[in-house]
């Protein structure tokens, strides 16, 4: 059981490692062209 426990503590903190990590070094060049690619896709039509 106390395998258990901490088996899931390494996933969990190993999820946390990543995420920050990802976060932190994205390309905040594809932030714009992601953002602009969600305008055009949420726009309302104009037909």
């Amino acid at each position: 059981m106390q395998i258990g426990f901490f088996a899931g503590s390494f996933v969990l903190l190993v999820a946390l490692i990543y995420a920050t990590l990802n976060c932190h070094y994205r390309d905040r060049r594809k932030d714009k062209i992601t953002d602009q690619m969600v305008r055009d896709r949420f726009s309302p039509d104009e037909t």
